[in-house]
């Protein structure tokens, strides 16, 4: 926050927030998320495609990357009345706490055939079938 409101509290309902700005950056954040869950879970996970990103989807990552500086830049404007000259500080900070709960994040493994799988992952497998 800035020292007297919480964050959420001056994203929600501050008036010196220029919410035009905000839309367009949320709506930039929701396609470069939709961009990385399609990256991530959709081609590794449901399509089981192997190949890396570059050569299974060339133009996500121009994409994403645009998409996330424009959205950078609009967070930028819209927070700006706000924070003022500690407007990158802020969202320097947002933005690397945002990458680094990735890490937390528990994604199962996938094994890569039957021959990965151990012994008691097999025996935990059938006893969770029956």
């Amino acid at each position: 926050g800035n020292g007297q409101e919480n964050l959420w509290h001056i994203l929600t309902s501050n008036s010196k927030v220029k919410r035009e700005y905000m839309k367009y950056g949320y709506a930039l954040l929701a396609m470069n998320v939709s961009i990385f869950l399609y990256l991530t879970v959709y081609l590794k996970r449901v399509k089981g495609d192997k190949r890396e990103w570059e050569v299974a989807a060339p133009w996500c990552i121009p994409c994403a990357t645009l998409t996330g500086l424009c959205a950078g830049v609009m967070f930028m404007r819209g927070l700006w009345p706000v924070f003022h000259i500690f407007t990158p500080l802020v969202q320097f900070t947002l933005f690397m706490g945002f990458l680094l709960s990735g890490h937390f994040v528990s994604w199962p493994e996938t094994p890569k055939s039957a021959e990965d799988i151990s012994d008691q992952q097999k025996e935990a497998m059938t006893r969770a079938l029956d």
